[in-house]
């Protein structure tokens, strides 16, 4: 399987170590097993500005940099398999996380179906990119519809956040 994983920071507010390292820890969860494999860094590239709203003030510039992972994987294809990656820790800037530094992290997942009950499948595509920033007391309308090439049907719910990791993996 070809794996990807786009990930973005805030360059100017970030944590000092929370840069994009060469490689991306991936945990390959398997019938109670699990087995880490690295994505590795192809590209780390900076998001333009393009933030055109008048209500906007900027304090300082934003600068949002993009990190593009990828990396080949075997999976069986007889079981389902959970892909997950954790980072811990959010920016200083956050005002609506209580220690966003120390507590609260993120972690992302996804599920491979088991091949030979579903067969070949592909991600969706996102149809917009966010916004870097959006004006407060204002109303905002995100567009994160997507497109899946295999014409599945896709499902989208908010969730509580998962507690951080206390280290880097």
């Amino acid at each position: 399987y070809q794996v990807e994983v786009v990930l973005y920071r805030d360059v100017i507010r970030a944590n000092p170590g929370a840069i994009f390292t060469n490689n991306l820890p991936l945990t390959i969860f398997t019938s109670g097993s699990s087995r880490v494999v690295s994505l590795n860094l192809d590209s780390a590239i900076l998001i333009t500005d393009s933030i055109e709203d008048p209500c906007f003030v900027r304090i300082d510039s934003i600068e949002i940099e993009q990190g593009l992972y990828s990396g080949i994987i075997s999976l069986e294809r007889d079981e389902s398999h959970l892909l997950v990656y954790q980072r811990c820790c959010r920016n200083n800037s956050i005002d609506n996380l209580v220690r966003p530094t120390d507590d609260w992290g993120s972690t992302w997942t996804i599920e491979v179906p088991n091949f030979n009950q579903f067969g070949c499948n592909s991600s969706p595509d996102y149809n917009s990119n966010p916004p870097l920033a959006f004006c407060p007391s204002q109303p905002l309308n995100l567009d994160v519809s997507a497109t899946d090439a295999d014409g599945d049907s896709l499902v989208y719910s908010f969730c509580a956040p998962f507690t951080s990791p206390q280290f880097n993996p």
